[in-house]
């Protein structure tokens, strides 16, 4: 794991009133809540004057897991010190089977924004933790709902066609060139089934590892990429995850 991205260190570029509200911090203050680090990843730098302060990504979970240890439950906590993002956390879980990284919508849990002129961050974050109990649950619930809800093939289709959307941003995206359908093949067995839970996981595992082929004005086909820039993987899941939302 990346540690020294965790290093409070000055800002690049900004005006004196940025004041950088550490990750480090963030981190510690969870971990006295029992939380301890997943993982930490790290956005690429072209200007090593920007080294160490550019956006990155924390996940940290506690012991606990739900629906017999499919998942478990996690903080996202979301920073850079660069002066081009806020510190946010969200919540969100892990899925074992397939690596997946989910991370709630707005519509689900709205995350804690954090700007970096805010000297008393800590009592906000402190209002997070101690209502993380509630935000537990309504992700928990979310998820029943997803499991217990069926989801036909022609329903997930337009909601393939919609994540096709949030992933580009880009009008020349269409059915022309991708098929969603694509978007919506398992990938192993324990994928198979038309639970909107199955589907939106199928789907999430597509877009964001770039599991489907796209085809240029020449008729060549090549395979899409994989999700790397960090605000675009919290971006695409947050899209995904309200577009689901029951």
């Amino acid at each position: 794991m990346n540690m020294e991205i965790l290093t409070q260190t000055e800002a690049y570029g900004v005006t004196d009133k940025y004041n950088i509200v550490p990750t480090m911090d963030i981190i510690t203050e969870f971990q006295r809540f029992g939380f301890e680090i997943d993982s930490i990843q790290a956005a690429g730098v072209r200007n090593m004057e920007r080294a160490l302060k550019q956006p990155h990504m924390v996940r940290m979970s506690a012991e606990e897991t739900m629906f017999g240890g499919e998942i478990k439950p996690q903080v996202i906590i979301h920073n850079s010190y660069d002066g081009t993002r806020s510190l946010n956390i969200h919540v969100g879980v892990y899925r074992f089977l397939c690596s997946n990284g989910i991370v709630a919508g707005h519509n689900m849990v709205e995350p804690l924004k954090v700007v970096h002129t805010n000297q008393s961050w800590q009592d906000l974050v402190h209002g997070f933790i101690d209502t993380y109990k509630k935000k537990y649950d309504a992700q928990k619930e979310q998820i029943s709902k997803m499991k217990e809800t069926r989801m036909s093939l022609d329903e997930a289709y337009i909601l393939a066609e919609k994540a096709l959307s949030f992933r580009h941003a880009d009008p020349r995206i269409t059915n022309d060139a991708v098929d969603p359908l694509e978007l919506l093949i398992a990938k192993r067995r324990e994928d198979r089934g038309d639970s909107a839970w199955i589907r939106f996981n199928v789907l999430q595992e597509s877009i964001i590892n770039g599991h489907y082929r796209k085809y240029n004005a020449s008729g060549g086909i090549h395979k899409a990429k994989m999700l790397t820039d960090i605000g675009e993987i919290m971006r695409v899941n947050m899209d995904l995850s309200d577009l689901f939302n029951m």
